[in-house]
């Protein structure tokens, strides 16, 4: 490969990667922005004050075009983790659909609840 060729994939690629995390960090934005049902306050508000060391990340799954997940330090010292995704049949909402602490998934009927506890609480 030349020397012009070489340069030229290494541009390619930068454009490439500053793109994917312009788009990623986009998501992540929209969902810090977003609400769950029945409440006026942000994830991004609400989990800022509940957690410490928190850490927001995007990621592609199967069954989701997207999945934000949210790290974070529970104020009893457990280490939390949230994944939010885009409910598209009914309301095209952000929703919390995993939910483990220490390592320890909540059942599906505990993740509503929780939320809104947290919501209610901080």
């Amino acid at each position: 490969m030349s020397k012009a060729g070489f340069i030229a994939l290494v541009v390619v690629a930068a454009i490439v990667l500053i793109g994917s995390q312009v788009y990623n960090n986009s998501k992540i934005e929209v969902v810090k922005n977003a609400s769950p049902v029945g409440h006026s306050d942000t994830y991004g508000r609400v989990f800022e004050r509940a957690f410490t060391n928190t850490k927001w990340s995007h990621f592609h799954s199967t069954g989701y075009d997207s999945v934000i997940e949210f790290n974070g330090r529970d104020r009893s010292g457990n280490d939390v983790v949230i994944q939010i995704v885009q409910e598209t049949l009914v309301s095209n909402r952000w929703i919390a659909m995993y939910i483990s602490i220490n390592d320890r998934s909540l059942n599906m009927l505990d993740i509503a609840p929780y939320i809104r506890e947290m919501f209610d609480n901080y």
